[in-house]
């Protein structure tokens, strides 16, 4: 939902591009093993699609936000005193969402 309103409601875009590239989650890579990535390949030998998601699932996402332009939507689990110290005094927007 926050990538569609940065992105003024562009559907067509998040229909074509999957939800872990457009607002990628931070730390994602660090809980895929190695194994169970194995196993999901074998898994989805038969669908591209899906095999393609699951070739990229360990590559680290910092490396991905590289690479983005324009305005970026990083998702995180990670508690606010393990971000940069200088987070809120680069310009972006933090949004927090509790449960």
């Amino acid at each position: 939902m926050v990538w569609l309103i940065v992105n003024d409601l562009n559907y067509d875009a998040a229909a074509r591009i999957p939800l872990t590239e457009r607002s990628p989650f931070l730390e994602f890579s660090s809980f895929v093993h190695k194994e169970t990535k194995a196993e999901f390949l074998e898994e989805n030998l038969k669908n591209p699609i899906k095999y393609k998601l699951v070739e990229k699932i360990d590559y680290p996402r910092w490396k991905l936000l590289e690479s983005m332009a324009g305005k970026r939507i990083i998702k995180t689990h990670l508690p606010f005193s393990l971000l940069p110290p200088d987070l809120l005094k680069t310009g972006c927007k933090v949004g927090v969402i509790l449960q």
